[in-house]
């Protein structure tokens, strides 16, 4: 995640994965969580194009397809395919 969002020595802890097709590709996106000290990350551009906070309950409309499994199965297995 140091690339990724510039947060450096982080103690990352593995809190599950979510599982499911997109075009006859099966995806496993393994899924992490850490405490960071402030709100400042610093995105990689060529990673990401944009990281920005949201409160849960105020998510945009426009998520990407495995966010929601993600917020709802974190802590266990989920599965996108529902």
């Amino acid at each position: 995640m140091t690339e990724e969002l510039g947060i450096e020595g982080a103690d990352w802890i593995h809190v599950g994965q979510v599982r499911g097709q997109e075009s006859r590709r099966n995806d496993t996106i393994y899924c992490f969580a850490t405490e960071v000290p402030g709100l400042e990350v610093t995105p990689d551009p060529v990673e990401l194009g944009t990281a920005q906070w949201f409160p849960r309950r105020a998510l945009p409309t426009d998520l990407a397809r495995y966010v929601r499994p993600i917020l709802s199965g974190v802590g266990s297995s989920a599965d996108a395919r529902n």
